[in-house]
């Protein structure tokens, strides 16, 4: 009969004796501490064996339908394929001659003991056999997982004789990857599989392994079976067998890595040519937008200035203090660029103006100051349509502003003013002050600078008229027939 215990994690005995005062005195001793099934014959032990996962077999020397020696024999020839471990077999047995004890060996009984039994001695005979198999099975377990993950590792690994360079151990990765069988590899030293011109290189690695260096190298061609090459990545590292030194090493197939990198390589090579033969356009192009936009902008500034002769070069003059102003203050140079085009443009609405108005000697009255302060918004109106790469109609429609509100023509405060129109605004006053007018003389420089600095901080920005004062006390920065030579 065999039925578990509940200790379902206990060994299990299996008794097999064809005396039922023997089955029942061991079964009831060991049921405590084990799951003990028992039989009367030696079918009924093979039978029981095929279906349990047994520890240990007490098996009787002598049975009627057949004696203990066939059934070991059976038992070790593989009559049941359900066992991971080897079964502990002990043989109860009243005769022990030497010729016995030399068949039950043969036979594959583990150990032996003497009928009658003494149950003291067989009670620690059996907690020591199932300790040392437990122990041994959790070796083989562990041996058994190693073994696993070895054989299905994704990179290729060899273990090698660090000093007679033969294959010890290879893993079917391996195998795969260079298309020798297992008993190939292990008759070829590792050589073998390298290139010969790397031989003094990979030597060198190995000898490095007797420091127990780790070592990765990299990118090494591999030769396969076949004669083609791969290319592998090789972590080496020493490891210590049965009290003797070998090297491992694992081996990742960089092959299709390296030939995507070197596409990607050509790739990159092909998209930086591109980028800088559009580089060379782009620049092309942005030098002949550069040169339309100043076309166009020369030529309204010269269409006001042919209008009013009295300020001819006064839009220049304040393009080019302004560019200095914003160059000192550090703005980038993209928005430099666009200060000095609005500073060309600024006057651009007294197109509009009559010229009577623009060259009168006299003082304007209310009416013709009215006309004047309508060029912001004219400006503003023909450049709005132009789509220039900067805010140009905003910044010549704000260039009268002042940061008290105080200008026009919307009467903007402080950061409502362009940063751009702030800096017009004070090289256009400057300018003003500093050249002929129709209706009076210049008042020179430093009437301009006192203006200036009088209305610094109420009229016109600080920083802007602090790096306004360093701008004109520059040394390249002078007066030259009444007009600004920059």
């Amino acid at each position: 009969m065999y039925t578990l215990g509940k200790n379902t994690n206990a060994p299990i005995i299996l008794i097999s004796d064809d005396e039922p005062d023997t089955l029942n005195l061991l079964t009831n001793i060991y049921k405590r501490q084990y799951n003990v099934v028992s039989a009367q014959s030696g079918k009924e032990t093979l039978d029981i064996f095929q279906k349990l996962p047994i520890d240990l077999i007490l098996l009787d020397a002598k049975m009627p339908d057949m004696d203990g020696f066939s059934v070991c024999q059976k038992l070790r020839n593989g009559y049941s394929h359900n066992y991971v471990h080897r079964p502990y077999v002990m043989m109860m047995t009243a005769y022990y001659t030497d010729e016995f004890i030399d068949k039950a060996f043969d036979v594959g009984v583990d150990d032996y003991i003497r009928k009658p039994l003494n149950v003291k001695i067989l009670e620690r005979r059996i907690k020591a056999i199932l300790e040392r198999k437990i122990l041994q099975d959790t070796l083989m377990d562990s041996e058994l997982k190693l073994k696993t993950i070895f054989d299905n590792a994704n990179d290729g690994i060899i273990i090698t004789d660090i000093e007679t360079k033969k294959l010890l151990t290879v893993n079917n990765k391996i195998c795969q990857m260079t298309g020798f069988s297992n008993e190939e590899l292990l008759s070829m030293n590792i050589m073998d599989i390298h290139l010969k011109e790397d031989a003094p290189m990979i030597l060198a690695k190995f000898d490095m392994q007797v420091t127990n260096k780790g070592t990765l190298l990299e990118a090494v061609p591999i030769r396969r079976k076949d004669g083609t090459i791969f290319y592998a990545d090789i972590n080496i590292s020493p490891i210590i067998l049965n009290n003797k030194q070998y090297v491992v090493g694992f081996f990742r197939d960089m092959t299709k890595r390296l030939i995507l990198l070197n596409e990607l390589g050509a790739h990159k090579n092909s998209l930086e040519d591109l980028v800088s033969q559009r580089t060379i356009e782009l620049n092309e192009s942005l030098m002949k937008l550069r040169f339309i936009i100043d076309s166009i902008t020369k030529a309204m500034a010269h269409t006001v200035e042919a209008k009013d002769p009295y300020t001819a070069g006064h839009q220049k003059h304040v393009s080019e203090i302004a560019r200095k102003i914003a160059n000192k203050m550090g703005l980038p140079k993209d928005q430099v660029e666009g200060i000095r085009v609005a500073g060309v443009l600024h006057d651009l609405g007294k197109i509009q103006v009559p010229s009577e108005i623009l060259s009168k000697p006299a003082k304007l009255n209310e009416f013709e100051f009215g006309l004047i302060h309508m060029h912001s918004n004219t400006g503003y109106t023909i450049l709005n349509g132009i789509d220039f790469p900067w805010p140009i109609a905003d910044i010549v429609r704000q260039h009268h502003e002042r940061i008290d509100g105080s200008g026009y023509p919307l009467g903007l405060k402080k950061e409502e003013i362009l940063i751009e129109s702030k800096i017009l605004s004070v090289a256009d006053v400057y300018d003003a002050m500093v050249t002929h007018r129709p209706y009076r003389a210049a008042l020179g420089r430093d009437a301009a600078l006192n203006e200036i600095q009088k209305n610094k901080g109420i009229l016109y920005d600080s920083v802007i008229v602090d790096a306004f004062e360093e701008t004109i006390n520059d040394k390249d920065f002078y007066l030259s027939d009444n007009s600004i030579d920059l």
